[in-house]
């Protein structure tokens, strides 16, 4: 491949490089993506612990603001009733 001015080959190359990052990473089968070229315990189990770790720093926090909601109302109730 011959070029007639560096420009040509700079824009060649840049080409090659740009062609080369577009090239999707692709499976044959929805078997082939689970498995992940032999690594999809470790792959799907860290996504699995992630998840888990961020439903939990959600819920936790709500359901213990209604536990300690709940608590108060009952000890206002106790409050007035004693008065």
């Amino acid at each position: 491949m011959s070029f007639n001015s560096v420009v040509e080959f700079i824009a060649y190359m840049l080409g090659q490089v740009i062609e080369s990052m577009r090239a999707p990473m692709s499976f044959n089968s929805v078997a082939e993506f689970i498995a992940m070229g032999g690594h999809g315990l470790y792959v799907w189990l860290c996504y699995g612990v992630t998840l888990l770790a961020l439903v939990l720093s959600f819920v936790l926090p709500r359901m213990r603001q209604r536990q300690l909601l709940r608590e108060q109302a009952q000890r206002l109730r106790r409050e007035e009733a004693g008065l």
